[in-house]
């Protein structure tokens, strides 16, 4: 290892290109540094290092590790920056920090410091996290392997993370808290035990364009002012994991195959679900808990259940392809849904009613509470008064096969690809004495064609301009 420090300009010129040139000169082939210290000179480092214990990096001081730099750290040590650290590697040199013996160690954590830290080019192995406290930190070219946590930003943090590769994560691959606000964008992150990225509801997102796999979440976001554009998630537990958020929260042109749950939205959350691409799914969307999100220009194809609403739960559900699912829109408990200007066909069933019955919610000595009515609603809502026993369903296109079957049969009628009153008229609820009349779907103004604005269009993944958008927000 070479180790150069460099100190204050000294009054004489002379005596400060001495000290600089005996400073350049090899300490030794490894140096390893084993008790707590603290770095309190510019120092670079090259060539192979060790590190056992704590070190600190004060403000005022830069640490830099040269490209090629191979730094080992023991199960005990940690680099802790309130200074600057630089890491640039190069493709062909990259940095790398890796554990002694195989044994996880503490990782490296940024204080509150003024910009100029950052990482490019550098793998991580087996450490805890790396932690921002504050800091501003540029990742980019990073590789992440076999930690706790990959990145951890909280305590206003404004940072980047971009074209980094993060897998293996006993908990998750970044995660931001506490006032940070972090553009996460271009990222690989696989097998992550937890999550692949979290947001608190303090915590600010921009995840555009990353790939997620193998997680038992691949996005949870509390924020409202959150954005998730353009990512792609597959073999998760939950895809998207939205709790809480307000409609000024974005999921948007995602592409979503073979997850669990697609996009799961819960306590009361009511982001904007536009544009989205969802395949291979039990719930390609599973609305629950008094949640009514905007679920907008989205494909549900191929799908166990397109959207499942359980629980008090009035989402609006307009303009979507909906096709060759099981069932496609399922209501359960009172989640009186507007459904319009929706594409389906070939769905198994196209809506199912389960335990939906405006009868109970009349007769019952406890009435359930009423959320709010979507924003901006199309036309006079009077349906979704449950009083009336109906869940609204207008102006959608219903296959070739059910529009002639509604044509011949008329406006209430048991339809083949509805489960409402028709199939199953009356209700039983657990703790609740007597039956209950189900409640029907009203379909009587109906598409005779498919309405051709439906589906993502030009605003969604799969779309011409798909890559251009991509690279457009990955450099906004």
């Amino acid at each position: 290892m070479k180790a150069q420090t460099s100190t204050p300009e000294r009054r004489n010129r002379l005596s400060c290109l001495a000290v600089a040139l005996l400073l350049t000169l090899a300490l030794s082939a490894t140096s390893v540094f084993a008790d707590p210290q603290t770095i309190s000179e510019d120092t670079t480092y090259t060539g192979e290092v060790e590190f056992a214990g704590e070190y600190s990096v004060p403000a005022g001081v830069t640490v830099t590790f040269e490209p090629g730099t191979k730094v080992t750290m023991a199960a005990d040590a940690s680099i802790k920056v309130l200074g600057t650290l630089i890491a640039r590697g190069t493709p062909e040199a990259p940095i790398i920090f890796s554990a002694k013996d195989n044994k996880r160690w503490e990782g490296i954590t940024f204080f509150d410091a003024p910009r100029g830290s950052s990482m490019t080019h550098t793998t991580v192995r087996d450490a805890k996290a790396i932690t921002v406290n504050g800091a501003a930190m540029d990742f980019s070219n990073i590789k992440l392997t076999n930690g706790e946590i990959g990145f951890s930003f909280a305590t206003g943090s404004k940072s980047k993370v971009v074209d980094s590769s993060i897998s293996g994560m006993d908990k998750a691959g970044i995660t931001v808290s506490i006032g940070a606000a972090v553009q996460i964008i271009s990222n690989k992150i696989s097998n992550c035990a937890k999550v692949g990225i979290s947001s608190t509801q303090k915590g600010l997102i921009r995840a555009i364009g990353n790939r997620i796999d193998n997680c038992e979440i691949g996005i949870a976001i509390s924020d409202s002012g959150s954005i998730v554009e353009l990512n792609t998630i597959e073999k998760c537990k939950s895809g998207i994991l939205v709790i809480q958020a307000g409609p000024k929260l974005g999921v948007n042109s995602n592409l979503l195959t073979d997850n669990g749950t697609g996009i799961l939205v819960q306590q009361y959350a009511a982001p904007r679900i536009m544009g989205n691409v969802i395949t291979g799914s039990n719930d390609a969307i599973h609305v629950y808990q008094s949640s009514s999100p905007t679920i907008g220009h989205n494909i549900l194809k191929n799908n166990k259940r397109a959207i499942a609403c359980i629980r008090l739960c009035k989402p609006e559900i307009m303009k979507n392809v909906i096709t060759d699912n099981g069932v496609g829109i399922h209501l359960h408990l009172s989640s009186y849904a507007v459904i319009h200007d929706n594409n389906f066909d070939r769905n198994d069933l196209h809506v199912e009613l389960d335990n939906m019955s405006a009868d109970w919610e009349k007769r019952a000595s406890f009435k359930p509470k009423r959320v709010a009515l979507p924003a901006n609603a199309p036309r006079n809502l009077s349906a979704l008064d449950p009083t009336e026993g109906f869940v609204d369903a207008f102006k959608n296109w219903w296959g070739e096969k059910t529009d002639a079957e509604m044509t011949a049969k008329g406006n209430d009628a048991d339809i083949d690809a509805i489960k409402d009153y028709h199939d199953v008229p009356i209700r039983t609820y657990e703790g609740w004495e007597g039956e209950y009349v189900q409640d029907k779907v009203r379909y009587d103004e109906r598409l005779t064609a498919p309405a051709a604005d439906a589906g993502p269009g030009e605003r969604g993944y799969g779309a011409d301009t798909w890559e251009t958008t991509l690279r457009k927000k990955a450099q906004e």
